[in-house]
């Protein structure tokens, strides 16, 4: 039989067959063509936020028409709405920093305890590391404003209670 095709087998077979010029228009192959209703399109005069008829119209340069009182009212609120999300945007970076700033202290406070007890107590450099690394993570566990301030306050803390006598004693 050779390599050719065989048009005669392949006939009607899972829709191979061509389809006549009548079948195709009959069945909506190619372009259709539908008329779009005017209800469905804007008047050209109506303002593009209001959908009404523009008073007091004004233009774009790419040509958008809006009532005058309409786009201002607009472009006022969004101001407004921009002045809001930079007021909550400044909070946001002002906590931050007052809380990298609160963590820095409690690194420096951490030092200078484990400073005072390396040259006081005796302690060894190894055991001033892991007080440094325990009061730093005392201190990120805390996340409000008064247990950060009572990390850093750990030092006075701990002169306090020297000065308590125990009650069990």
């Amino acid at each position: 039989m050779g390599r050719g095709q065989r048009h005669s087998k392949n006939a009607g077979i899972m829709g191979s067959e061509a389809l006549s010029y009548h079948e195709r228009k009959a069945l909506g192959f190619g372009t259709v063509k539908e008329r779009v209703g005017k209800d469905s399109q804007g008047n050209f005069y109506d303002c593009c936020l209001t959908l009404q008829p523009a008073v007091d119209p004004v233009v774009t340069p790419d040509g958008y028409l809006y009532s005058r009182e309409a786009i201002l009212e607009n472009l006022l609120q969004q101001k407004k709405a921009i002045k809001r999300k930079l007021a909550v945007y400044e909070a946001q970076q002002a906590e931050e920093q007052q809380k990298a700033a609160e963590q820095a202290q409690v690194a420096h406070e951490a030092k200078l305890i484990a400073f005072d007890r390396q040259n006081h107590m005796g302690i060894s450099g190894k055991t001033v590391k892991r007080i440094e690394d325990a009061i730093a993570a005392e201190a990120a566990t805390m996340h409000d404003a008064k247990g950060v301030k009572a990390a850093v306050n750990i030092k006075e803390n701990e002169e306090k209670m020297r000065q308590l006598k125990a009650f069990w004693v």
